[in-house]
């Protein structure tokens, strides 16, 4: 038989239930990302190459926030690593065609960004004809590689052209491009040009609230 005290102290142990309840939620959901901010890393161990976006800026989903440099020892063993193998001088023109590609690849990507900004007010067109004018010296380069891959012999003149194409991205560095994996406003760049980073490291914070 029940007595009398018997629902009081069921009702005060159903009250600490609750309460210790609601404290361990509150703990748990302590350290988790705030809502409507997505954290942008760094995919692979290099230099910070270029910053191309501000903060406070709307980007689109894709679009590249950062390049990273990665130094051509540090992957080029891994990328070939399934490779047979092959002769010293081939392997280097091999690279160079495929550094200057993905400048190229680069340099194309730059100039998708500034057309809509400079169409819109919101960039100068000398930032637009800046862009270009690396574009076609990226297409140059990679043009004339193509043709001296052709021939086992270039020419002295061919490969003093190369070279000067070449001055302000060395073969001897690749370039991995840093994307923004969802449309928002970047509030954050956590990175400056010249600064090493490691992969997974944050390098931008995108909100996708307004």
């Amino acid at each position: 038989m029940l007595s009398a005290r018997t629902p009081r102290a069921l009702s005060l142990l159903f009250t600490g239930i609750v309460i210790i309840s609601g404290a361990a939620c509150n703990s748990s959901g302590e350290n988790a990302a705030p809502a409507g901010l997505v954290v942008v890393n760094a995919s692979r161990t290099g230099t910070v190459k270029r910053v191309l976006v501000k903060e406070n800026t709307d980007v689109a989903e894709n679009t590249v926030l950062i390049e990273i440099a990665i130094p051509s020892n540090i992957i080029g063993p891994a990328a070939n690593s399934n490779r047979p193998p092959v002769d010293g001088p081939l392997q280097n023109q091999g690279k160079a065609i495929a550094d200057a590609e993905q400048q190229l690849q680069s340099a194309a990507v730059e100039v998708q960004r500034i057309e809509p900004l400079v169409a819109s007010g919101g960039a100068p067109q000398s930032h637009l004809d800046a862009a270009r004018a690396e574009y076609q010296q990226a297409q140059e380069r990679v043009d004339g590689l193509r043709r001296a891959a052709q021939n086992p012999q270039p020419t002295p003149a061919l490969q003093q052209s190369n070279n000067n194409r070449g001055q302000h991205t060395p073969s001897s560095e690749n370039i991995v491009a840093v994307r923004a994996p969802i449309g928002g406003n970047v509030r954050v760049i956590s990175v400056r040009i010249g600064q090493p980073v490691k992969a997974g490291e944050t390098v931008a914070t995108i909100s996708t609230t307004r």
